[in-house]
């Protein structure tokens, strides 16, 4: 039996340019991701990646 291991990295909201939303990630795993202004995430204040 396989075991299957969930791990999630919130990125927030953090910086807003003219074309661009910033997300970053802090703790053991940290970084940014970059949304577009007109995609659809760009309104969420985060952004929850989950890892199996």
């Amino acid at each position: 039996m396989e075991t299957v291991m969930t791990n999630s990295i919130v990125f927030t909201k953090d910086k807003e340019t003219k074309t661009k939303v910033r997300y970053t990630a802090t703790g053991d795993i940290s970084g940014s991701i970059y949304i577009d202004k007109d995609s659809d995430l760009a309104v969420l204040d985060e952004i929850i990646l989950q890892i199996n």
